[in-house]
């Protein structure tokens, strides 16, 4: 036994004799996921938070403001139950006729695949995790011939459920609710829910636009922005945190400001182009908008654009002043000029929008 393993079993030890109070109270500081992991210690520690567990339900429901006990919970998991049962009674009855009157409905439920195709009764979900989950709870709850799901073991399955369940069909977010849920789903390590993330992070972003509906930090922007973002919330971390915006959706919280925003964002570029973290997150913006939204990117091209040609002189041959591309001046000019001389021109506003272009937006 090497050391590491000897202060591993010192600790496991130490951590076992802890009462049960000061056990609840650790837990207080966790979220539903960490108090899973840490059930998960030893055998001691699992016993002991199946002990409180009651007690953990009642808490952590009181954290999301949705049920004022664990009665209303389990009430409400029960009725859900008894609407999914009912859609196998209505197809128990029709092929009563065809089992011979011998088979109860338990059984047939349990056989259902070999009586009648699944797609008659739909999954409840379009995410895995939470089907998963719920195959679980519906198979005890037949086993144990519709019983009040109040005695099913696992208090901790029955509200991780209930929260994947929620955040698919009950996205609305306030500034109760969204932390938990914003934690519940980032400290999940399951690979295979980006999808259902996207999800509500795209019904939070809706509305992230109203001013302190769902109050967000810095960090929690910065994190959702892997899954999905908006312009809005581009525009106020451009200058905080380097993203990687290589796979992000865009949400188009709001038509109305989306174009004020991207002319704000093409501004803070033009403004702040030595510094390289703007610079990094302009680059990745830009890029996403070209490969989700090709309006949204031809606005902002057309205003880098609007940018450079406010920089650009040339010198009118005839006057000897300068003239701004794109004035009417410039128009005038060019229409008056020979062909030759159109041409010179032309290449030499054409390398200084290359350069300038270069310089401050890329």
């Amino acid at each position: 036994m090497n050391k590491t393993d000897k202060i591993c079993r010192t600790d496991e030890f130490v951590i076992s004799k802890v009462p049960l109070d000061i056990i609840y109270k650790i837990c207080q500081f966790m979220n539903i996921v960490d108090i899973c992991k840490f059930r998960r210690i030893n055998k001691i520690i699992f016993y002991n938070i199946t002990l409180i567990q009651y007690d953990l339900l009642s808490y952590q429901l009181k954290l999301q403001c949705d049920f004022t006990n664990c009665n209303y919970f389990h009430n409400w998991l029960n009725t859900y139950l008894s609407r999914h049962l009912y859609q196998y009674k209505r197809m128990f009855y029709k092929d009563y006729h065809f089992l011979h009157k011998k088979r109860t409905l338990q059984f047939y439920i349990t056989n259902f695949n070999k009586y009648r195709d699944i797609s008659f009764i739909p999954p409840i979900s379009s995410y895995h995790i939470t089907n998963s989950l719920f195959d679980i709870i519906f198979t005890y709850y037949i086993n144990n011939n519709f019983c009040n799901i109040d005695i099913f073991p696992n208090k901790l399955l029955l509200l991780t459920f209930y929260n994947f369940l929620k955040l698919e069909y009950y996205t609305d977010s306030n500034y109760c609710d969204f932390n938990y849920r914003f934690n519940f789903l980032e400290q999940n390590d399951i690979a295979n829910i980006d999808n259902l993330k996207i999800h509500y992070y795209h019904s939070v972003l809706y509305k992230f636009h109203y001013k302190n509906y769902i109050p967000m930090t810095f960090n929690q922007m910065c994190t959702i922005s892997n899954y999905v973002t908006s312009i809005p919330v581009i525009k106020k971390i451009l200058g905080y945190k380097a993203l990687n915006l290589s796979n992000t959706v865009l949400n188009l919280c709001c038509y109305d400001c989306n174009e004020n925003y991207l002319i704000e964002i093409c501004n803070i570029k033009r403004y702040f182009w030595k510094d390289d973290l703007i610079s990094h997150n302009y680059t990745q913006f830009k890029q996403m908008l070209k490969r989700t939204n090709l309006y949204y990117y031809n606005i902002l091209c057309n205003r880098e654009t609007i940018i450079i040609n406010s920089m650009i002189y040339i010198k009118n041959p005839i006057t000897n002043r300068r003239v701004r591309v794109d004035k009417t001046i410039y128009n005038n000019l060019m229409y008056d000029l020979d062909e030759y001389k159109v041409q010179k021109l032309t290449n030499h506003i054409s390398n200084q929008k290359n350069y300038f272009r270069n310089k401050f937006f890329t």
